[in-house]
């Protein structure tokens, strides 16, 4: 009798990937691709629909061709949120796909977040929009592109883009249909929302909003051919990757903190009632309960800019002794001068932060005695200071154990570094792939094979590694309160 397995994708903003999952959590195979982006203007980030679509058949044609002694009962999958597609009728792209990293919406953003609109969006939406937020994108095609807002005919994030190509079905779930068009408490599409944007002709334009692990539709024969998947194959509704990535780690239930050092800085709480506040709140993976998130484009991409940019003969001396791009970071601090409170500080806002302004990124307390190993360690605190920031803006309780993911949190130096500026314990996962996990979780739910989520969870976690805060907790305390400081004094200069 054959095993079997479900299979999670992973659209990632540098990276899609698909991994095959056993029922108890289990790596099965793994498969990988570059995911293709461009930049064809300044604070634009977008995806073509002809390479985005060969990158999802192309890395599920990757992951099948290693499953020859496994039967697949099940798909979904997660992308990264906010950007936008917009469709025809047909499900056509009218045009590329606007990534989590544009920034192109920022005038428009402005005018958004005044008063009283803004208010106004927090008591019914109970979230204001970031640059890159679905309604922010919407308002800037319809204000510099009116010929193709007028074609639209639905709205769709990446996750939904791509389900569409598997199974020809058009719909949302509900992590993303909360990201700027539901009511906060009834957490159902609001008309209301659409008027407070300016963007009523598109209130028709959201498809029907699924579960997370509602069974979506099944694998037509064209992307059976395309795949080598089998024709049928049930396909799950899906969720925005920082909460698949909750699921995978087992952040499920009220009180629940996860942390994502990922492309994107995302620090999240589950709840079982709205809560309004310096964060955004959205939908979980079902009716009943939230997600309380504060987040900013300003994580480990920070890191994978640095490197390429500015340390590349250590990215490419770090491939050739086969320890991929970064493993150059096992050693670099070795021998390296303490942290001290005159360290140099790294502002981690390459493509975006948790500020109004419009903030930048920049090494700032630079002397002659420093080392590229004294910047290095800049960016990783950056990082994790920026963690920090957006924790303090959740109301996170006293006794949550955060569980954290992302590449950077497998570095022992940088999980060491945000218990101690968090000063609480913080549980890091040992997967490799925890969201795509979560989704492969709800593939296991639609197909049958466990009744719910948090029965999938029970079955498939595991415990991650405990990082317990060191000696080094009060000197980061000190050094948040000079990073805080530092933006204080830094934001009239960035408003300009």
């Amino acid at each position: 009798m054959r095993r079997t397995c479900a299979i999670g994708l992973d659209i990632g903003l540098s990276t899609t990937k698909a991994v095959a999952f056993a029922p108890d959590g289990t790596t099965v195979a793994r498969a990988e691709r570059d995911s293709v982006n461009s930049q064809p203007r300044k604070r634009w980030v977008e995806r073509e629909p002809d390479s985005f679509r060969a990158t999802v058949f192309g890395v599920l044609a990757d992951l099948t061709a290693q499953l020859e002694d496994y039967e697949v009962v099940g798909l979904s999958q997660s992308a990264h949120g906010d950007g936008i597609w917009v469709v025809d009728g047909a499900g056509q792209p009218l045009r590329p796909g606007i990534l989590s990293l544009d920034s192109r919406a920022r005038g428009v953003l402005a005018e958004l977040v005044s008063e009283p609109l803004a208010s106004d969006l927090l008591r019914v939406s109970g979230q204001l929009p970031m640059v890159s937020s679905a309604p922010a994108v919407l308002a800037w095609i319809k204000l510099n592109e009116p010929e193709i807002y007028a074609r639209i005919a639905y709205v769709l994030f990446a996750k939904d883009m791509a389900r569409f190509w598997l199974t020809g079905q058009i719909a949302q779930d509900y992590t993303e249909v909360s990201s700027g068009f539901t009511a906060v408490d009834s957490q159902r599409v609001s008309a209301t929302v659409f008027e407070l944007y300016g963007l009523a002709k598109l209130s028709d334009a959201v498809p029907p909003v699924l579960d997370s692990a509602q069974l979506a539709g099944s694998l037509t024969k064209q992307a059976a051919d395309a795949t080598g998947l089998p024709q049928g194959l049930p396909v799950a509704g899906g969720m925005h990757d920082i909460v698949s990535g909750s699921v995978g780690v087992g952040a499920v239930r009220p009180g629940d903190v996860s942390v994502i050092a990922g492309s994107y800085c995302v620090n999240q709480r589950i709840t079982d009632a709205p809560e309004r506040g310096d964060w955004i709140t959205r939908s979980f993976v079902a009716p009943g309960l939230w997600n309380l998130i504060a987040a900013s484009p300003s994580s480990s991409t920070n890191m994978d800019w640095y490197a390429r940019m500015l340390l590349p003969d250590l990215v490419a001396g770090s491939k050739a002794a086969g320890r991929g791009s970064f493993g150059f970071l096992d050693s670099v601090f070795d021998g390296l001068d303490p942290l001290t409170e005159a360290s140099p500080f790294y502002l981690p806002f390459l493509y975006g932060s948790p500020l109004p302004e419009d903030a930048s990124a920049g090494l700032v307390g630079l002397r002659s005695w420093h080392t590229r190993a004294d910047t290095v360690r800049a960016v990783f605190e950056g990082i994790a200071l920026n963690h920090r920031f957006h924790l303090d803006a959740l109301p996170v309780p006293v006794d949550a154990v955060p569980k954290v993911m992302g590449g950077i949190s497998r570095n022992p130096y940088w999980s060491q570094l945000l218990a101690d500026l968090l000063d609480r314990p913080i549980e890091v996962t040992t997967r490799s792939e925890p969201g795509a996990l979560g989704v492969a979780m709800a593939a296991f739910v639609a197909a049958g094979v466990y009744p719910d989520l948090d029965a999938a969870v029970a079955g498939m976690v595991h415990p991650g590694t405990r990082v317990t805060p060191g000696p080094d907790a009060a000197l980061m305390e000190r050094r948040y309160a000079r990073y805080t400081a530092l933006l204080s004094a830094l934001r009239p200069w960035w408003g300009t």
